[in-house]
């Protein structure tokens, strides 16, 4: 297999990771009967359940057969079992990458229900948390174990110096902002599953989406930093000039285009020439797994082809769906102008950045120029910002320090790393307006 790209890391943008802090509890079960946790979790625990999962995936002179009789009925759902639950996580993981068969998915996707129910562990996707959500947890799980390896199925943050997540079939990875250990303060589950929603993004789309998420201790501290994400593209796409990035959400429910990441790194997700995988057919569950935000199937290969390009990465702090778009362009608009003002005093100033399809567009840098009514250069103070999430570059200490006519320049700086060149910077000038008040004064204030 043939390395093409390495993945980069992200700087430690403080931006959280949503992990969902579980309100615990659970109700009493019996066999006839079996009550459901409170804490929105799923299942409650049962023992025996948890044991007879672990026989039928792993047999019963297993290791993991071990760790499963570690459960009591006196430590269940406390936090003295969660290094057994990881434990076993690891186990399924394990066996996935050595020895795994069909009906093994189905298999270790029933014992992580079990695991959980019987450990205070919360999942940082609401969608696939708590008894209603139960069927789409249950096929997210059998996704990330999928037989043909396009699910991510991995445990992290034991220790120091672990390696980067990789699907099994290295399509699709995930890197921290820092070591695992460090940035999870404990160990935590990460799954990933190619889903295939339909009308993703308003912008082209490249057929590949995927959906991330973990399950960590219940009242584990929220994670600071941008995670990397990456994600092999196939040549049968477009070869013709895309510059590919990725989007994070649907359309219609926060898209936002993904900065690229600022480091180069080392991570291993390669993308192989020879993969060629078809799409599986639709399922019914499909419409509730997200609860509606877009139609999908069932988790499927990541878009493949005879001739794989990327991989395409991104930096996010949410583990939500993504799906790889072309923005074709960057699209630039005064979001936000002044009407007029007064010298050294800061005035108001938005840009907007869209792709073509109008989705917003993170992690692009606008630069502000001016120039008086005869065309005349100045020297605003304040003129550099960075699109947020909202596509915005917002600029709090923008000042001129000239009075009279003014016009401003935004252009587009620093989009680069497209998968087939650089995009094109893009200006756009704005009306005129007057800023009255004393003459010129040397020197910018402090940001």
């Amino acid at each position: 297999m043939t390395r093409v790209a390495n993945l980069a890391v992200a700087l430690g943008a403080a931006l959280a990771l949503g992990a969902c802090a579980g309100e615990g509890g659970q109700m009493a079960t019996s066999p006839e009967a079996p009550a459901f946790q409170t804490g929105g979790v799923g299942p409650a625990c049962n023992l025996t359940n948890l044991r007879k999962a672990t026989s039928a995936l792993f047999g019963n002179k297993h290791p993991a057969s071990e760790i499963a009789k570690q459960f009591t009925s006196k430590n269940q759902n406390t936090a003295a079992v969660n290094q057994f639950a990881y434990n076993l996580f690891e186990q399924i993981e394990g066996k996935r990458a050595n020895n795994w068969v069909s009906g093994d998915p189905e298999k270790g996707a029933e014992l992580t229900i079990q695991i959980i129910a019987c450990a205070p562990l919360d999942y940082t996707d609401n969608a696939l948390e708590g008894t209603a959500n139960l069927e789409a947890a249950r096929d997210a799980f059998e996704g990330a174990l999928d037989l043909l390896g396009t699910g991510t199925y991995a445990v992290r943050g034991g220790v120091a110096g672990e390696t980067e997540i990789v699907s099994k079939n290295e399509q699709a990875g995930l890197r921290a902002p820092s070591d695992f250990a460090t940035w999870f303060g404990g160990r935590a589950l990460v799954i990933g599953f190619s889903i295939a929603p339909l009308n993703f993004s308003n912008e082209d789309e490249a057929g590949v989406y995927y959906d991330w998420s973990m399950i960590r201790p219940a009242g584990s501290p929220a994670m600071s930093g941008l995670a990397t994400i990456s994600y092999c593209v196939s040549n049968a796409y477009d070869g013709i000039d895309n510059e590919l990035r990725i989007q994070h959400l649907a359309k219609g429910q926060g898209a936002t285009i993904l900065p690229i990441p600022t480091d180069d790194g080392v991570s291993d997700v390669y993308c192989d020439p020879t993969l060629s995988l078809q799409p599986a057919e639709p399922m019914t569950f499909a419409s509730r797994l997200l609860e509606g935000l877009f139609d999908m199937v069932r988790p499927t290969p990541l878009f493949a082809g005879t001739m794989l390009k990327g991989p395409v990465s991104g930096t996010l702090g949410d583990f939500s769906p993504t799906g790889v778009v072309d923005p074709d362009t960057t699209l630039i608009s005064f979001a936000v102008l002044p009407t007029g003002g007064r010298t050294n005093t800061a005035l108001p100033l938005q840009v907007l950045v869209t792709g073509e399809g109008g989705t917003p567009w993170a992690g692009i840098t606008v630069r502000i120029t001016a120039s008086d009514n005869n065309g005349a250069t100045l020297a605003p103070c304040g003129t550099e910002a960075v699109t947020n999430g909202d596509g915005l570059a917002v600029f709090p200490n923008f000042q001129i320090n000239s009075p009279g006519v003014v016009h401003l320049t935004a252009t587009t700086i620093e989009t680069p790393e497209g998968i087939a060149q650089d995009y094109d910077d893009v200006s756009i000038e704005s009306g005129s307006f007057v800023i009255t008040g004393a003459g010129n004064q040397p020197g910018c204030p402090a940001p």
